[in-house]
């Protein structure tokens, strides 16, 4: 949250490869206060899924 730029808020999660390793990221950027804590969480559960069914697609098992 405005680590890099001033009003700008991010969520990220990383996404594994095959060996486990982190290969990348998804990530959702948004004006600060655009969205209120509750959609937030949302958005949140929302990345770390996606990221989870990319990682799946690279063949990472959890």
């Amino acid at each position: 949250n405005e680590e890099i730029e001033a009003g700008l808020q991010c969520i990220a999660a990383p996404i594994f490869n095959h060996q486990h390793n982190p290969q990348m990221a998804l990530s959702v950027s948004f004006p600060l206060g655009r969205l209120q804590n509750l959609d937030i969480d949302e958005v949140a559960r929302d990345v770390l899924y996606y990221s989870a069914q990319i990682s799946e697609r690279l063949g990472y098992i959890a």
